[in-house]
């Protein structure tokens, strides 16, 4: 009964993957950001709650006058490793980005244009390159290059404000938590698709708040 069940939420799984890719335009529209954000996750919650359901009922008896087997049991153990991992792996890469931070110089708040919160943190990478990135998940904080630094100052003010928007919307904070659901439901279909999707809906709308 169990592998019937599991079964039953994989295919829910691979419907809601599906369906999300009928149609689906080339750019995606300010409103498909909930769709986009649903068909990245929803996949993972159902296979980890499932997964879990299933552990907790075992695979001793009956269900609903069916038999149950260890063999469901021994494929939701291997589903939660595989979330397990996928959590350790984002930790690892969030804990080497905060190493290679500590790393950079900071940047006082003189040597900001104005408009930028005096709570922020600017890290300074040598670079000619013209790059700013935030990094913060619980904090404010801005990589920014030499070569962005070079740029006008009513420029770099846009730049910061947008990167300030990513953090008024956590952007990273709730970019982590929908890797870590979206890594369990990985092998679906369109995952890539529409995990950039959601990568470009993210930016135009930190653009919309920063020219605000």
């Amino acid at each position: 009964m169990h592998l019937i069940l599991l079964a039953g939420v994989v295919g829910m799984a691979l419907l809601i993957r599906w369906g999300s890719l009928v149609q689906r335009p080339a750019f995606p529209k300010a409103q498909d950001w909930q769709g986009t954000i649903v068909a990245l996750t929803l996949p993972g919650v159902l296979l980890l709650s499932s997964a879990v359901a299933i552990l907790i009922m075992g695979h001793h008896g009956r269900m609903w006058g069916l038999p149950v087997n260890g063999v469901a049991c021994l494929l939701a153990k291997l589903s939660l490793v595989w979330a397990v991992c996928q959590g350790v792996r984002l930790g690892w890469e969030q804990w080497k980005l905060e190493r290679w931070l500590q790393t950079l110089p900071l940047l006082a708040p003189w040597d900001l244009p104005e408009g930028v919160p005096p709570e922020t943190i600017v890290y300074y990478l040598d670079l000619p390159q013209i790059m700013a990135g935030q990094t913060g998940l619980f904090q404010s904080r801005i990589v920014v290059s030499e070569g962005l630094l070079s740029l006008p100052t009513d420029q770099i003010q846009a730049v910061l404000a947008h990167e300030q928007a990513h953090f008024q919307y956590r952007d990273n904070l709730w970019g982590m938590a929908i890797g870590w659901l979206r890594g369990i439901g990985a092998w679906l279909p369109g995952d890539d698709r529409l995990w950039q999707d959601l990568l470009l809906l993210r930016e135009c709308r930190a653009d919309a708040q920063s020219a605000q």
